[in-house]
């Protein structure tokens, strides 16, 4: 034990001096003490990410506009696929995979807002068309995970300013 000590104080070091920092605790502004997220289908991933991340972050989410001291508005969610590489045989290699999405947020009984933002994500998955029900699986993975990235930077642009 007495000999990983060393190591690992380097490894502190180390990741202390490139940068690298955890995802903190989010300070939301006092008028999304109460929120109200439109726009999302009730079941969709960004919605219940959304909402963990902003209960984590101190607010209430609430089920009526009419309760509420802020909405979230969702504008726009877009997923699009577009090929990145094809093969010397014409066969799809691999694919970009990208999300947008677009919000706002209005105070409800107050002069609080937040203007439009438009954020993206963007990965790259390789394509096997020997293992297209595998590669689906994989996708589906991918949007999961890029919409929990989409939600933990919308929530860290509310920060109060």
């Amino acid at each position: 034990m007495r000999r990983l000590a060393p190591f690992a104080l380097l490894a502190a070091l180390l990741l202390a001096g490139c940068g690298f920092q955890l995802r903190g605790a989010v300070d939301l502004p006092p008028e999304m003490a109460r929120t109200y997220i439109s726009g999302l289908e009730e079941r969709d991933a960004l919605l219940l990410e959304l909402e963990r991340q902003l209960r984590s972050a101190g607010a209430e989410i609430v089920q009526s506009r009419a309760v509420a001291s802020a909405e979230l508005r969702v504008l726009g969610l877009r997923d699009t696929r577009r090929v990145l590489t094809v093969g010397g045989d014409a066969s799809v290699q691999e694919y970009e995979l990208a999300t947008t999405v677009s919000f706002d947020v209005r105070g409800t009984d107050n002069e609080f807002r937040r203007e439009r933002v438009t954020l993206t994500v963007v990965r790259d998955m390789t394509f096997d068309e020997t293992n297209v029900l595998g590669k689906g699986g994989e996708e589906v993975l991918l949007r999961e995970e890029m919409r929990r990235e989409l939600a933990w930077q919308m929530v860290s642009r509310l920060q109060l300013r």
